[in-house]
């Protein structure tokens, strides 16, 4: 099943409006934290590859070029990182939509050097709570390398004040 598929079937909780807007458009659309979301994954290049169509899981790509490279020409460690929070918070997403209120903590750990260039992430639900969500995330290499893995907690619930 597409991403687009998903989305248009209602995957991406009730946040998805009626009328089977593409997800980019969807993830646009969306007031504050989400919003932002769509700004940063366009700039690490963020391509949804699937989207569990029951909520809680991901597979995105990402297109990494040459300014997020530490001295070394690897990926930078807060831009891995940032690309497993980017998975944590789109499978948050597939499950609460505009109830997701953002990661409360996060662990990395870094197995091997990323190189610019396409990297793949996945992330999947381990674990729902009353307002939190506990996810599991790997970041892989185009020929499978495991190079991170992470651990997120992520915050969920209606608007207060």
């Amino acid at each position: 099943m597409t991403t687009d598929e998903v989305v248009r079937r209602g995957g991406v909780a009730d946040a998805l409006a009626a009328d089977g807007r593409m997800f980019t458009e969807w993830l646009q659309s969306q007031p504050g934290d989400l919003a932002s979301l769509q700004k940063i994954s366009s700039q690490l290049g963020l391509s949804p590859v699937e989207l569990g169509p029951e909520g809680g899981c991901a597979k995105l790509q990402f297109s990494i070029d040459a300014n997020f490279c530490n001295f070394l020409g690897q990926v930078h460690g807060g831009i891995v990182a940032t690309l497993l929070d980017e998975t944590a918070g789109l499978c948050a997403c597939t499950l609460v939509g505009r109830g997701f209120r953002g990661t409360v903590s996060m662990h990395v750990d870094y197995l091997g050097p990323a190189k610019p260039g396409v990297l793949f992430s996945e992330g999947r639900l381990i674990k729902r709570a009353s307002r939190l969500l506990f996810f599991e995330t790997y970041l892989r290499s185009p020929s499978n390398d495991l190079l991170a893995r992470g651990s997120s907690v992520v915050a969920y619930g209606p608007i207060r004040g």
